[in-house]
């Protein structure tokens, strides 16, 4: 019971992290940021399968509950300041329904992809299990992904324009 109770509050407090950081960046237009977000939860999926011992395993968790929390924050405000009347109901109904079918489908993917791929052996990486090697091609997959997100004036990357707020300094926007 004790174990569940922690996992609560670091789950909370990840996302809260993720929340506080979406407000630091808050000069990045949301579907930026909706990009840099996914492209960072591509990365700490990645990392996952490739972590030596559980307890960096945790440390990741803190990151992807922060990427999280930042990336659907993001997202929905993409979507809340874009659309309005009934478009902007039709668009949340749609992103809804995409994030629980594709989690959905990617556990049943996932799953399978498990069942027909063995053991691989990398020179730098070592030997990974079937499902360290689906986290793995999912992590990258989803990074690539956030790669190819355009917006029709848009950077070509979604970390070309981040905006790393430093202390005592003054961020100009790029334009």
């Amino acid at each position: 019971m004790q174990s569940s109770a922690c996992s609560s509050r670091c789950s909370v407090s990840a996302r809260g992290v993720g929340l506080v950081a979406l407000q630091r960046f808050r000069r990045l237009d949301a579907l930026r940021a909706a990009r840099l977000g996914v492209f960072t939860l591509g990365l700490i999926v990645a990392g996952f399968s490739l972590a030596p011992a559980v307890g960096f395993a945790l440390l990741g968790a803190v990151g992807f509950g922060a990427a999280v929390a930042w990336t659907l924050a993001s997202g929905m405000a993409a979507l809340q300041s874009e659309l309005d009347g009934s478009n902007r109901i039709v668009a949340f109904a749609a992103f809804h329904i995409v994030i629980r079918s594709g989690l959905a489908l990617a556990a049943v993917g996932a799953g399978a992809a498990g069942e027909l791929v063995s053991a691989v052996h990398w020179p730098v990486v070592g030997t990974l299990e079937p499902s360290r090697v689906v986290l793995l091609c999912s992590g990258v997959l989803v990074a690539v992904s956030a790669v190819g997100v355009r917006t029709p004036s848009g950077p070509e990357s979604p970390v070309e324009d981040a905006v790393v707020p430093t202390k005592g300094l003054q961020c100009q926007s790029p334009s």
